[in-house]
Formats: C-alpha cells, sequence, structure tokens
C-alpha cells in the first residue's frame, strides 16, 4: 500500500495536536514531530539511477513487461505481456531469455545479449540471430532518459514490491518541455521517432518508478502516455501504458561471462542490420543505388512525404510516400523498389497492365506489383477520388520496363 509522503504525515501530527489541544490534553507539547526524516530528495534519486543505476553492479531477475495501447479507433486496448530472465551486469553487459509472451514482436525461446559494443538477437520462430558489432547502447535504457528534454521529479512516498521497500518517484519533463514524437519500446529499450510538425503527436507522458530502497535501482518502472491530437497520430494512438517490473531480484552477485554469449542452433540464419542511405529524392536514390530508380507519374496535387534507402542482408530497397491531404484522412500513394522479391500480399487479380503484374491488397491500400530486368516494383493507392486498382496500373505504366 502506497504511504504518505512525510509532508503529509506532519500534516496529520498537527491535526491530531489541534484535536488534542482542544480536548485539554496538555501533553500534546511532548509529541516530537522532528523524529520525522524528511522525504529523501526525488531528483537526487532519479539522477543516481540514470548516471550510476544505483552504485548496482549485477542484478539477476525475473522480469514482467506489458502493454496497453488505445487506439481511437478501437473499442478496448491492445495488450501484450512478456516474461524473461534477465542478468545485467553494468554499465554495459546484459542478457534476456523470453520465456513466455502473448506480445506478438516476442516468442519463447528469444534471447537479447548485449556484450560491450556487440549485440545479438536471436529469434526462436525464424531461427535467425541479428549481429551487430556496432552497437552503441547500455544493459539498460531508461524510459525517463529516452527522450533528450529536462525532467521534474516528486517523490510520492513508499510502496511495497515484491517483498521490497520501494521509494515511488514520478518523473515528468519540465514545464517547458513537450515531449515530441513517437516511442517504441522494444525489449529494455524505448526508441524515440520523430514526426514532423504537420503530424503533431505531442504526448504528455508520465514516468513512475519504484526505486528498491537498498539498491537505489528501480524495480518496477510505468510509462503512461496521452497524446493530444490521437487522431492525427500516426497509429491514431491516444493512450499508452507500458509497465515492467522486477522480481525475485539479487544485486551484485557475480555472473559468469558466458552468460553473456550466444551460441544459436545449428543453421541458424545470421544477419547484420540493415545499412540506411542518406536521401530526400528518388532522384538521389537512384544515384545511390545500384538499379535505376523512377519516379512515377504522381499528380501534383500529391506531396512526397519522406524517400528512404537501405541495404539488409545484401539486398537494397528504396521507398517512398506521397501524401494529399492530412494524416488522418489524405489520399496516399506508396512506392517500393527492391533489387530481392519480397511479399507482395493477397493477389486480387493476376496478369494485368502493361507490365503484366499483379494487382494485390495490402495493410495500407490496394496495390500493383511487377517484376522487371530482375527488379521488384510495388505501388500502394488509397485514393478516394480515383479508383485505386486502375490508378495503380496508370502509375505503374510510367515507368519505364526495357
Amino acid at each position: 500500500m502506497l504511504s504518505f509522503p512525510t509532508s503529509m504525515r506532519v500534516l496529520a501530527v498537527v491535526a491530531l495536536a489541534v484535536v488534542l489541544s482542544v480536548a485539554g490534553a496538555v501533553g500534546v507539547i511532548a509529541l516530537d514531530i522532528d523524529v520525522l526524516a524528511s522525504d529523501p530528495d526525488a531528483d537526487a534519486l532519479v539522477d543516481e539511477v540514470l548516471e550510476t543505476h544505483g552504485d548496482v553492479e549485477t542484478i539477476q531477475a525475473t522480469r514482467h513487461s506489458s502493454y496497453e495501447l488505445y487506439h481511437t479507433r478501437d473499442d478496448g486496448p491492445t495488450t501484450g505481456e512478456t516474461t524473461a530472465e534477465v542478468w545485467k551486469r553494468f554499465p554495459d553487459q546484459s542478457r534476456t531469455e523470453v520465456t513466455s509472451s502473448t506480445a506478438p514482436e516476442f516468442d519463447v525461446g528469444d534471447v537479447r545479449v548485449v556484450d560491450g559494443s556487440t549485440f545479438k538477437q536471436y529469434d526462436a520462430r525464424a531461427e535467425s540471430m541479428l549481429v551487430d558489432d556496432d552497437w552503441d547502447g547500455e544493459a539498460i535504457d531508461w524510459g525517463a532518459d529516452a527522450h533528450d528534454v529536462d525532467l521534474e521529479a516528486a517523490y510520492l512516498g513508499t510502496e511495497t514490491v515484491d517483498d521490497r521497500e520501494t521509494h515511488v518517484v514520478e518523473i515528468e519533463p519540465a514545464d517547458d518541455e513537450t515531449v515530441s514524437g513517437i516511442s517504441l519500446l522494444v525489449g529494455d529499450t524505448e526508441f524515440a521517432l520523430e514526426v514532423g510538425a504537420d503530424e503533431d503527436a505531442n504526448a504528455t507522458r508520465t514516468t513512475t518508478w519504484w526505486i528498491d530502497a537498498d539498491a537505489g535501482f528501480p524495480i518496477k518502472e510505468r510509462i503512461e502516455s496521452e497524446y493530444e491530437n490521437p487522431d492525427e497520430h500516426v497509429f491514431q494512438r491516444e493512450r499508452e501504458v507500458r509497465t515492467v517490473t522486477y522480481e525475485n531480484a539479487t544485486f551484485d552477485d557475480p555472473i559468469d561471462d558466458d552468460r553473456f554469449v550466444v551460441d544459436p542452433p545449428a543453421g541458424t540464419d545470421v544477419y547484420e542490420p540493415s545499412d540506411s542511405v542518406d536521401v530526400d529524392t528518388l532522384a538521389e536514390a537512384n544515384e545511390a543505388v545500384p538499379f535505376d530508380v523512377q519516379k512515377p507519374p504522381v499528380p501534383d496535387r500529391f506531396e512526397r512525404v519522406i524517400v528512404s534507402a537501405s541495404e539488409f542482408q545484401g539486398d537494397v530497397s528504396v521507398d517512398a510516400l506521397y501524401r494529399d491531404g492530412e494524416l488522418e484522412d489524405g489520399d496516399e500513394i506508396y512506392v517500393h523498389v527492391s533489387d530481392a522479391p519480397f511479399d507482395r500480399g493477397e493477389i486480387k487479380e493476376q496478369s494485368v497492365g502493361d507490365h503484366g503484374g499483379d494487382v494485390v491488397s495490402t495493410a495500407v491500400g490496394t496495390g500493383y506489383t511487377w517484376e522487371c530486368d530482375g527488379i521488384y516494383y510495388e505501388l500502394v493507392v488509397d485514393d478516394d477520388q480515383r479508383d485505386d486498382d486502375a490508378f495503380a496500373i496508370e502509375l505503374a505504366e510510367g515507368i519505364a520496363c526495357s
């Protein structure tokens, strides 16, 4: 149960003194309110966690993670829960083994290891492992530190979590700060994705820590975000709640070095992370990638939103998005070009148009896909003013194929 901060306890004592005084109880003077310890400094508690993890060298525990995502289009929240065994040696070694999960992004048997500048993530379902030898992370990244803003902390009191006394601290951006962008939580890491001003997704975010009173380490973290304009949010998200709790935690026990080694099963597909290419237009992408990139005849009413290029496991791809109108209800054209085949979605009609391609149904809208000289194309249209199938084929016919 959450106990009151000292300031509130003092008020209670003063109120009692008034009652006793009215009743004629002279002995009230004997009450010594100075013996009550003052509240810990909330900012100091937070700084110690962010700077030194509470001077904890290692932690071994069972970690329970959960999320609730509330969208304007849904009646109830999207939820997910994951349980994992974790070993962390600060500042930059950790291992996470998933033991159960209802979240689609994790499976039993998934393993994630950070060892200095090397990051490895084994995907049990795909039987593949990502290896990044240029990792720039730590054993743990706190949600309160994901955005580069000044923070203000308030001490709420004490509470027992997993039979441990904890200091409860609430953390928010300072009065003159605003959390902008979208946050995605993957394992221990929360990625902050910035969005343009025209896609205002500013959020009011509150982080609550339950800091172990002895170890100075948060054994529970809850992040609550409220989005000011949910209908304009890229996911139409109005609220999200993410919670992480460490149970059966032991601190500063030695961890064997082998714990931070991953030996995947034989036959595992090992790959490196994708490399992004800095481009802003399809013309720049055409200069940067090893195949021709042509711009389809997009009508003038559409504006370019983003163009990106990347290389992943030797495959190169280019993506472009055009939009007419606002994020929540605008018409859109999406272009994808790659030198490797990709999942095309559900085929609605085969061998149509000048390219002999297929009309497909995707999560974004109706698309048209085709192959030309070993290069694979997809055009997806979501346009209230035109028939999507015919419009996609028309745009595709503006791209030459030798």
